[in-house]
């Protein structure tokens, strides 16, 4: 990443549990739980081309079916 001048694009987005489905959500002040997600967003720069990939995560590493639905 850095080796090849990369820079990020934008401060990454990181929210989890009910917080994961805001948009710029940005305090990140509590513990995340058992069956919470987490959001995370980023994107990195280079040579004027900026990426973007979000991802969701089971906090326990297993969706529920509900959450897997969807």
């Amino acid at each position: 990443f850095r080796r090849h001048n990369a820079d990020t694009a934008y401060h990454p987005i990181v929210g989890g549990g009910r917080n994961s489905c805001i948009l710029h959500y940005r305090e990140n002040n509590q513990p995340l739980a058992d069956g919470d997600l987490l959001l995370v967003d980023a994107g990195c720069e280079l040579e004027c081309y900026a990426s973007d990939i979000t991802r969701t995560f089971p906090v326990n590493g297993r969706f529920t079916p509900e959450q897997r639905a969807v």
